[in-house]
């Protein structure tokens, strides 16, 4: 069977974990990708378990510039070309 991928743009900036992460990239993903498949490989890229951060964690995640509830949102399809930004506050600030 043949599967389209599609480009989707990641940016993290922020804790994950315990870990510092500065990372950005565009991702191949197959058509029908949810965000929680996009975020397990973008967790993959940048070594850092995004996945299990947006469940248990308080992250903002934004795609194309919207605000996403989590972790309801974690089963959407992420449309192709779309930019998902991952921000995690830290005291005194974001990055």
């Amino acid at each position: 069977m043949f599967w389209r991928r599609r480009q989707v743009r990641v940016v993290i900036r922020g804790m994950v974990g315990r870990t510092l992460v500065r990372w950005q990239g565009t991702l191949s993903v197959p058509d029908g990708a949810t965000l929680a498949e996009v975020l397990r490989r973008a967790g993959r890229a940048c070594g850092a378990d995004l996945a299990h951060d947006a469940r248990h964690r308080n992250p903002v995640l934004m795609l194309n510039g919207d605000r996403l509830d989590l972790p309801e949102a974690l089963d959407q399809p992420v449309p192709a070309g779309a930019e998902l930004v991952w921000l995690m506050p830290l005291t005194g600030g974001l990055l």
